[in-house]
C-alpha cells in the first residue's frame, strides 16, 4: 500500500502478519525494499578417478541491513559408467534487518512479524545415486534415462527440521 509519499518513505503490509506495538497486535509497516546486492561465485572442478569438486557462495545483502551467506559444497564420483554417487552439503546465515522489530514499544517507524526477516541459519545435507542403464530398460524408457534416488536432510537455527526424499 502507498500513502502518496516519496518513493522511498513508502510502506507495505500484510493483513496476515500482525507485530506486537506498545502489547497490541497491528499490521506490520515496512519499508518498500530498495536496492538489493548479490556476488556469487561457482567452482566446477574435474578431479582424478572420475571425481567431481561442486562449490558455490552467496553473498547477499539490502538497504534493510539484511546480510546472508550461502555456501553450497559437493562432491561426486562414478563408481562405474553406469554408477555416480555425490554428497553435498549447504549452509547458508542471515540477519535480520537492523530497522525492523518483531515487538516494541514507543513509536517506531518500522515493525513487522514477518518470520522471514528473522535472523536464522540452517543446514542442508544430501545424498544422492545415479544409475544409467547401459541398455534400454525394460524396452519402455528411451535409451540413456536414468534412475536418480536423493535423500536431504534440512535443519535451522529455528527448530524446523525436514527429511527430503522427492519422488521425481
Amino acid at each position: 500500500m502507498t500513502y502518496g509519499l516519496q518513493p522511498r518513505q513508502r510502506f507495505q503490509s500484510s493483513p496476515f502478519l500482525r507485530a506486537k506495538v506498545n502489547n497490541i497486535l497491528v499490521l506490520g509497516n515496512s519499508p518498500i525494499c530498495g536496492p538489493a546486492r548479490a556476488i556469487a561465485l561457482r567452482l566446477r572442478q574435474a578431479l582424478p578417478a572420475d571425481t567431481y569438486l561442486e562449490a558455490d557462495y552467496r553473498r547477499y545483502w539490502d538497504s534493510w541491513s539484511i546480510d546472508s551467506n550461502t555456501l553450497s559444497v559437493g562432491l561426486s564420483h562414478y563408481f562405474r559408467p553406469s554408477l555416480l554417487l555425490g554428497v553435498s552439503y549447504r549452509r547458508y546465515d542471515q540477519t535480520a534487518p537492523s530497522s525492523i522489530s518483531r515487538t516494541t514499544t514507543g513509536s517506531p517507524l518500522y515493525y513487522t512479524a514477518d518470520y522471514r526477516l528473522a535472523p536464522f541459519t540452517s543446514g542442508l545435507y544430501g545424498v544422492h545415486v545415479t544409475y544409467t542403464p547401459a541398455h534400454k530398460f525394460l524396452e519402455i524408457l528411451p535409451e540413456r534415462s536414468s534412475f536418480d534416488f536423493r535423500y536431504e536432510r534440512y535443519i535451522a537455527s529455528t527448530n524446523f527440521a525436514a527429511a527430503i526424499s522427492p519422488a521425481d
